[in-house]
C-alpha cells in the first residue's frame, strides 16, 4: 500500500513524503521552512531526510531489521549561521522469541561508527563546539513477560 501525504502546519512549517507500509518501511520527508524567516530552515531540521527500514520475519519466532536514516545540513539557530553537518546512521536490529515468556533481542547501531552532531553547544558562536552523540554500540537483552494469570477472578 503507497501513501502520500502533504501537509501544512502553522507558522508556514510544510510536510511533504511517501510511505510504504506492510512491506519494508519506507518515509521520506522534504520542505521544512519557517514563515517568519522566508529562506531559513527551522532550527535543527534538516531540508531533506529519509529512513528505510527493512523487517523480516523467518520461522515465526526470528524477526530481523535494518534501518538507515539519513539527515541532511542543517542549522542549529533560526538565524542559519551555526552548521550541523547531515549524516546517515545504518542499524540491525534482531528479536528472537524463546518461548514461555522469554525473548533475546540484539542491537547493533551506528553499525558504520559515524561521527556526527544533532546540537551545538549553548557558547558556539563564533568558535562552534558540538555535543556528540553515541559511536558504535551493541547491545544485547535477555527479557522475561510476566503473562497474566487467569484465576477465575472477575
Amino acid at each position: 500500500m503507497f501513501l502520500s501525504w502533504a501537509c501544512q502546519q502553522g507558522g508556514g512549517t510544510v510536510l511533504q513524503g511517501l510511505a510504504l507500509r506492510n512491506r519494508p518501511t519506507v518515509t521520506l520527508s522534504q520542505g521544512l521552512h519557517d514563515a517568519a524567516t522566508p529562506g531559513n530552515l527551522l532550527p535543527r531540521r534538516a531540508q531533506s531526510s529519509a529512513f528505510l527500514e527493512v523487517r523480516r520475519t523467518f520461522f515465526g519466532r526470528l524477526e530481523l531489521t535494518t534501518r538507515g536514516r539519513w539527515e541532511g545540513r542543517r542549522f542549529d539557530d533560526l538565524a542559519n549561521t551555526v552548521p550541523l553537518g547531515g549524516y546517515f546512521l545504518l542499524d540491525f536490529l534482531a528479536h528472537a522469541s524463546l518461548g514461555g515468556g522469554w525473548s533475546l533481542e540484539g542491537r547493533f547501531t551506528n553499525a558504520l561508527g559515524r561521527n556526527y552532531h544533532t546540537a551545538a553547544a549553548i557558547d558556539s558562536p563564533p568558535v562552534s563546539s558540538y555535543y556528540n552523540q553515541p559511536g558504535r554500540e551493541l547491545d544485547l537483552t535477555v527479557r522475561y513477560r510476566f503473562e497474566a494469570s487467569h484465576s477465575g477472578r472477575t
